[in-house]
């Protein structure tokens, strides 16, 4: 079983991906944050498996959060969501410690 963590500011993008983790078996969906200062909490807590994150949150990015994860040697990995359209983001990304990043 994966256990994973959605955080994005945006109650309907949550809603999105739960629908779509939810919807595979070897899923299963640990909790919902809504900024990057609760998905770390979240994460040094529960320590999931993945964190599906938005790039764009209150108070931390999504960016910082796979910094911060990363550098803690927490296994957690990041997956990083945004609309931003070019490569430099999903190499900040990288670079921070994500896993991925899906472009949208």
């Amino acid at each position: 079983m994966i256990r994973i963590l959605i955080a994005d500011d945006h109650a309907i993008a949550r809603e999105g991906v739960f629908f779509l983790c939810n919807s595979v078996d070897d899923f299963s969906i640990e909790g919902e944050v809504s900024n990057g200062r609760e998905a770390i909490a979240f994460i040094n807590k529960q320590i999931p498996d993945i964190a599906i994150m938005d790039i764009s949150m209150p108070e931390i990015n999504g960016i910082e959060v796979a910094a911060n994860v990363s550098q803690r040697g927490i296994h957690t990995k990041a997956i990083i969501l945004t609309v931003h359209k070019n490569a430099e983001t999903a190499c900040k990304a990288i670079k921070a410690g994500a896993g991925g990043c899906i472009e949208g």
